[in-house]
């Protein structure tokens, strides 16, 4: 017996239903629904198939009391399982397949798709019920198969014109069970009606394929005719639409080589410009880097020289003290040796008279001890102002020096910053760095250039340009 239920579950949660197969065809083969709409079909079908036991007529009551067998023992699973498919409930599809495959494992249901149905529809109201109630009463080849209880629930509610139909078709129940006894061993009952009208059956079958058939055919032309239509016009607008890419596409590309050559002539301009710049930031560098290890022997040159003349200065500052000191003691000196007698020259000790007294007592009063000492004051002054002169010199050099090694960083530093690119620039700052040594303070006051003048002049022509 063949049935079964197909299914998958997503990652989500969400139940996926494929196809749920039950064993309804003959021979019990089964079918295999896809969907739920197609069992949903199967179902209205069904009902539909045995309305004729609720119709108006003779032995309705005892019909109608079938047709309540049929939708309780048979109906009402599909529809449950119908129900339960819709909400994807699989432990109630399961239950219901379960209970309506035990159900077909013990009665043959005669179920509309089934030739045993349509051997029903053949025969007489009459033979037609005696026939159904046959079947549900089990399988005959496994002797009905119903238990008693089961048996009798097929009888349940047998009162009044339901009991009295009962017993009115007991002689249609007796020719009905040999009927399905032929039926189910030849297929047929007779051999001689039954097997025309199912030629008959077959062939109108037939005719109605045709003709569906040729419907199909129909529609199927129509739809080659539409697809033709379709697919030409599809191909008229995609040839079109390739067209008008191939015009923007060129349209673009054109407009990005113009672009991508005007970009690149700008690049390379730029490049040119900044290897321009950047030769020049060299050449600089290299000026600069060559000055500066230049400028540093200056530098030093002019260090040893302020020194030189540093200690130059304290020496002829220590002799002019000294000789200072020594005009201030010369006279007297002298004219205590003039005032000494002769014959008291190499005494020892001298004279009592002669001392500071005499020698005050004496002064300007002896030719040779004026003239002598007038001779003396004079070169001492003399050597005095030379002592001062050298001094003032040896000072004014060495502050001159100092000057020039504060004008020699100052030049660097400006180099440094890149503020003497112009030759202009370079000779003013050169003409003021290496002009000739002034040898005095006095005479040359006028002629001194300071290096904040310098610097003035540099910064006041750099704002003069940039304006």
């Amino acid at each position: 017996m063949e049935h079964g239920l197909k299914y998958e579950e997503m990652d989500n949660g969400v139940i996926n239903i494929e196809s749920l197969t039950l064993p309804l065809l003959d021979n019990d083969g089964g079918i295999k629904f896809s969907s739920v709409q197609e069992l949903g079909a199967f179902l209205k079908n069904e009902r539909e198939a045995w309305q004729w036991l609720r119709e108006n007529g003779h032995f309705r009551a005892i019909g109608v009391h079938y047709f309540t067998k049929v939708d309780q023992l048979f109906l009402q699973p599909l529809s449950q399982i119908v129900d339960a498919w819709e909400k994807s409930d699989i432990s109630r599809i399961r239950s219901s397949q379960t209970a309506l495959v035990e159900y077909l494992t013990k009665v043959y249901f005669p179920s509309h798709n089934r030739s045993i149905n349509r051997f029903i529809e053949d025969q007489s109201k009459e033979m037609a019920i005696s026939l159904l109630f046959i079947l549900l009463c089990g399988r005959m080849d496994r002797s009905f198969g119903l238990g008693v209880q089961e048996l009798r629930q097929l009888q349940v509610q047998l009162r009044g014109d339901v009991r009295e139909q009962y017993e009115l078709l007991e002689p249609y129940r007796l020719k009905a069970t040999l009927l399905l006894e032929e039926f189910f061993k030849y297929g047929s009952v007779g051999k001689t009606d039954y097997i025309p009208n199912r030629i008959l059956e077959i062939d109108k079958l037939r005719q109605d394929a045709e003709s569906k058939f040729n419907q199909a055919n129909e529609f199927a032309q129509e739809a080659a005719d539409s697809f033709n239509s379709w697919f030409y016009d599809t191909q008229t607008y995609i040839e079109n639409k390739q067209q008008e890419a191939e015009v923007r596409a060129d349209n673009f590309s054109r407009r990005v080589a113009r672009d991508v050559i005007r970009k690149n002539n700008k690049f390379r301009h730029d490049i040119e410009q900044k290897y321009k710049a950047s030769i020049e930031t060299v050449n600089q560098a290299e000026d600069t880097y060559r000055s500066r290890i230049e400028m540093k022997e200056s530098v030093q040159y002019w260090e040893e020289k302020g020194s030189t003349h540093y200690k130059a200065s304290k020496r002829w500052m220590v002799s002019l003290f000294v000789l200072v000191v020594a005009l201030m003691f010369v006279p007297f000196l002298i004219h205590w040796i003039f005032s000494i007698p002769a014959q008291d020259v190499g005494k020892d000790p001298l004279p009592a008279s002669i001392g500071t007294n005499g020698i005050l007592a004496s002064l300007g009063t002896t030719p040779l001890g004026v003239f002598s000492t007038i001779l003396a004051v004079s070169l001492m002054s003399y050597l005095i102002r030379f002592c001062s002169k050298q001094y003032s010199t040896e000072h004014h050099l060495f502050l001159e020096a100092k000057e020039r090694k504060v004008m020699l960083k100052t030049y660097l530093a400006l180099m440094n910053e890149n503020k003497l690119k112009e030759l202009e620039d370079r000779k003013v700052a050169l003409d003021t760095l290496f002009r000739p040594a002034q040898t005095g303070i006095f005479n040359d006051i006028s002629h001194n250039v300071l290096p904040s003048d310098t610097i003035v002049k540099i910064f006041e022509r750099q704002s003069s340009r940039s304006g």
